[in-house]
């Protein structure tokens, strides 16, 4: 199919739905970023920093006088619909597949007639709820229907003779699934909102749509305060990852009393306040406790997962490159010589490698180079060649783990690591995999990043989770989470790293003790549940 080709069927198809659903017609051309989507051949759709097929395969819908099509793709199932059905609804959560599909798939006709109605978005809570309800009048995509099932339960609860509270979820990044299904538990239905890939009067429209009563999303992304305090919401913001640019908060626009933040960094708190989030307070990560948990393997599964020692995350070296040419770009900026930068770049790395337990690169940055400030967007860039120093000390580390016959699961960064000993295995998904990769290994190790020797990691709380031996790096809020030596192992010092997994490999015993404890501690004090209920007491949700 040309450009050409797909241009004017885009056209006829987009003149057909101006006169049909004049509407959604100028929702579906308000600019969105496709980013996310490779139309291929093959298709494919980025999800979770994973690229997975997008073709709907040999789906077949059943024959029924109407359809609803859940997922639209890249078209394919509205043609198969519309074949089989008088009337089709066919929607989809994201514009830009629904573009895509306009372009494919010739469907004016359909449109004019009234056969076809598209919806996106929020559009689903108004399909009839009789249509909604009968699991055999709905097409669902094999990809799309899955990442979709909490819109369609959304839709569904909403059209109930009760319909319960309602919250956005903002969709994207760890543990958003998690904090989806404890706000189920707590009684609320939350909506998926893609605050990433919809434009502004796309999101206002769905806000309005849903009049969530609450906003929770994993991460601050800036302007999501304002658009909660537009639609009388409150925001429960969970920050759990790195940055390097710094939150900002139009305080005219919010209500900052309305916007509670709660990061996993005691040091993080003070930058939001500073930026005008009156409630901002330090809440450590924790585990969903119905993903991560004990699993019995079978034997196909222990054969694939089993090992003495493995280190399950990113080798960091993905973005080092971008990062090392933003700090420098930041060096030029204030009008020092690029040379210049580059050497106290690599005196910094130098420095920051024979201290791997203490981020000295700040204080060498005031000291070398006061001039250096934030970039345009606050940009830090100590926090930048923290990422470069991060990446050294991870390849580092689990290098000398070769020894062990470390298994290393992520990016394709841990390969030329083989060489040392270790054992490349390739990415692990999120879910269910990275469960049993955690209960199939007898020492989970964690190396944190040399600017974050102050939290509890993610991968912590999971590994104990799971009912698993996690030996881990040693902080300061460690000990204060966690009994160390009866629930959690840690280690101060490259060699003492490698002595304690070297030990516990060998003392299986021992180290199950210590782990059943763990897993205890998680589930009584650390579960996603708990973190969810504090952040709503936090914020007066009762």
């Amino acid at each position: 199919m040309t450009a050409d080709h797909e241009q004017r069927t885009f056209e006829r198809n987009l003149a057909a739905l101006r006169g049909a659903q004049p509407k959604l017609a100028e929702r579906v051309a308000l600019p969105v970023d496709g980013a996310h989507v490779e139309p291929g051949p093959p298709a494919r759709l980025l999800v979770h920093k994973a690229w997975v097929p997008l073709a709907p395969g040999d789906v077949e819908p059943p024959k029924a006088e109407r359809l609803l099509v859940v997922g639209v793709g890249l078209g394919e199932l509205v043609e198969r619909a519309l074949a089989r059905s008088a009337r089709v609804v066919a929607w989809d959560r994201d514009p830009w597949l629904l573009r895509l599909a306009l372009e494919r798939v010739d469907v004016a006709d359909a449109l004019a007639s009234g056969a076809l109605r598209l919806a996106l978005g929020t559009d689903l809570c108004d399909v009839d709820p009789a249509l909604l309800a009968d699991p055999g009048a709905r097409l669902a995509h094999p990809l799309l229907g899955e990442l979709y099932r909490r819109d369609v339960a959304f839709a569904q609860r909403a059209a109930s003779a009760e319909p319960p509270r309602r919250a956005a979820l903002a969709t994207g990044g760890l543990l958003v699934e998690s904090l989806g299904d404890a706000l189920e538990r707590a009684g609320f239905a939350p909506w998926p909102l893609e605050i990433r890939r919809l434009s502004l009067e796309e999101l206002d429209q769905q806000m309005a749509r849903v009049a969530p009563e609450l906003v929770v999303a994993v991460n601050y992304t800036n302007g999501l305060a304002e658009l909660a305090a537009r639609h009388g919401a409150k925001l429960a913001c969970w920050e759990i990852d790195p940055t390097t640019t710094p939150p900002r908060l139009d305080t005219s626009a919010a209500n900052a009393s309305d916007a509670g933040v709660f990061t996993w960094r005691a040091s993080g708190v003070e930058a939001f306040r500073a930026a005008g989030f009156a409630r901002a307070s330090h809440l450590p990560i924790g585990a969903d406790v119905e993903l991560r948990r004990p699993v019995e393997l079978d034997e196909g599964e222990h054969a694939r997962y089993a090992a003495d020692v493995s280190y399950v995350g990113a080798s960091l070296m993905r973005n080092a490159g971008e990062f090392r040419e933003r700090f420098l770009a930041l060096w030029t900026a204030a009008g020092i010589d690029r040379q210049a930068g580059e050497a106290l770049l690599s005196e910094a790395l130098v420095l920051q490698r024979a201290n791997p337990t203490r981020f000295l690169i700040p204080e060498l940055l005031e000291q070398r180079a006061p001039a250096l400030g934030l970039g345009a967007d606050g940009e830090d860039p100590a926090l930048l060649l923290g990422e470069l120093a991060a990446a050294e000390k991870r390849l580092t580390y689990v290098a000398n783990l070769g020894r062990l016959g470390v298994h290393a699961w992520g990016d394709a960064g841990w390969q030329p690591l083989e060489k040392h000993g270790v054992k490349y295995r390739g990415p692990a998904g999120h879910g269910a995999e990275l469960t049993r990769i955690y209960n199939a290994t007898r020492v989970n190790v964690d190396v944190g990043r040399v600017y974050q020797n102050d939290i509890v990691t993610l991968r912590t709380f999971d590994v104990l989770a799971c009912g698993a031996f996690a030996l881990v790096e040693h902080t300061a809020e460690l000990g204060d989470l966690f009994e160390v030596g009866r629930e959690v192992v840690s280690y101060r010092t490259l060699n003492e790293l490698l002595e304690k997994a070297a030990h516990y490999a060998g003392n299986v015993d021992e180290a199950d003790e210590i782990a059943e404890r763990g897993l205890r501690a998680v589930r009584e004090r650390h579960s996603v549940d708990l973190r969810l209920a504090e952040m709503l007491r936090s914020l007066g949700v009762e």
